[in-house]
């Protein structure tokens, strides 16, 4: 391919993975692998989450500007954001590479070509460290199921947390002054999320990207169970 052509693939690629990754998001609700019927990402919550993340993902930025684990299906975590941790990082490898064909071949009106770059990226830098990075990362106790979320109850029923009050109809109740009114409820019970997180963790290291299976990222102990983990 010329540098044109070679451009080109890859804006092209961007743009159809990018849309693809957008309607993911958008229809996860009706989409298989979502234990705990999470509704599509919403584009006008958070700014337009779904085409803020589709483009970033797709660029490696992987600007995180939601709560994973309560956004977003397995399916999306996966086929989504985990494919396009690798994607972009592969894309990344292969404008490096084109750049240094560039400046070596002087006399060649050609730079090599995207589509092979891509491929070899992901099957020999990428896919086969990741393969043994998470299998590491399962060793350490690192999740890595489809079970829908547990439930636990909590052995101390004195905490509490703060929530804006609502009426019979569901409507959030405001003062005077038109803010929000705020009860105090007691928390009895914490959800437990999980999930294919060893898999995404190890790409999301290997191929420096952000954007974790939780909100927390590596601080979460399911991501990030041991020192040895910590240390890979």
């Amino acid at each position: 391919m010329r540098w044109t052509e070679y451009a080109l693939s890859i804006v092209w690629y961007s743009v159809v993975s990018g849309i693809i990754l957008y309607l993911i998001q958008r229809l996860q609700g009706v989409l298989p692998f979502n234990p705990q019927d999470l509704a599509g990402v919403d584009v006008a919550a958070n700014t337009g989450s779904s085409f803020n993340s589709a483009v970033s993902f797709i660029t490696n930025t992987n600007w995180q500007s939601y709560v994973p684990e309560v956004t977003m299906s397995y399916l999306t975590q996966m086929a989504g954001l985990s494919y396009h941790n690798f994607a972009s990082a592969a894309t990344g490898i292969a404008i490096a590479i084109a750049f240094m064909r560039g400046i070596v071949r002087k006399e060649s009106d050609t730079i090599g070509n995207f589509w092979v770059d891509f491929v070899r990226a992901n099957l020999y830098v990428l896919l086969p460290f990741c393969l043994i990075g998470a299998m590491l990362l399962v060793s350490q106790g690192v999740v890595q199921n489809f079970n829908a979320y547990d439930s636990a109850t909590l052995v101390d029923k004195t905490i509490s947390v703060e929530v804006d009050k609502k009426d019979a109809d569901g409507n959030v109740i405001t003062d005077a002054d038109g803010e929000n009114v705020k009860e105090t409820n007691a928390v009895t019970t914490q959800t437990i999320a999980q999930g294919p997180v060893a898999s995404q963790e190890a790409i999301k290291m290997w191929g420096t990207n952000g954007g974790g299976f939780f909100n927390a990222n590596s601080a979460h102990p399911f991501e990030n169970p041991t020192p040895f983990s910590n240390l890979l």
